[in-house]
């Protein structure tokens, strides 16, 4: 997930900017200037917002910084460095959920029970 989209979820979830900033013990101008675009989010301050949103801060962390040096010596060392983990990382939580879906759609009401828990309905 990029940081924009971070931010923005985590604003939702708080239901408010001003919120999200007293939850996570910032400064209110701090997100204003991140939405704008006229200051870069720290890569704590992403993690902060993967926690909040209960995603994988790792993997957060690690896509901000193969964003924000991207371009560069520097950006295309971790870029190589990461890639094939990242990669590998998508594709097993991809291969996961899909298998997690397949089972359920075949398993009777335990299968409705998965895919409801899911969001999800049985195709009949």
């Amino acid at each position: 997930m990029q940081p924009q989209e971070l931010l923005e979820n985590a604003i939702a979830k708080a239901g408010s900017a001003y919120k999200l900033a007293l939850l996570l013990d910032i400064d209110q101008a701090h997100i204003s200037r991140w939405r704008k675009g006229t200051k870069p989010m720290s890569l704590e301050a992403i993690a902060d917002l993967a926690a909040y949103l209960e995603t994988d801060v790792g993997l957060a962390v690690t896509e901000a910084l193969i964003e924000q040096t991207k371009g560069t010596a520097r950006g295309e060392r971790i870029r190589r460095a990461v890639g094939k983990t990242l990669r590998a990382v998508r594709g097993v939580t991809a291969g996961v959920l899909f298998g997690l879906v397949a089972a359920a759609a075949g398993a009777g009401s335990y299968g409705n029970d998965a895919l409801s828990a899911l969001g999800l309905k049985r195709r009949r």
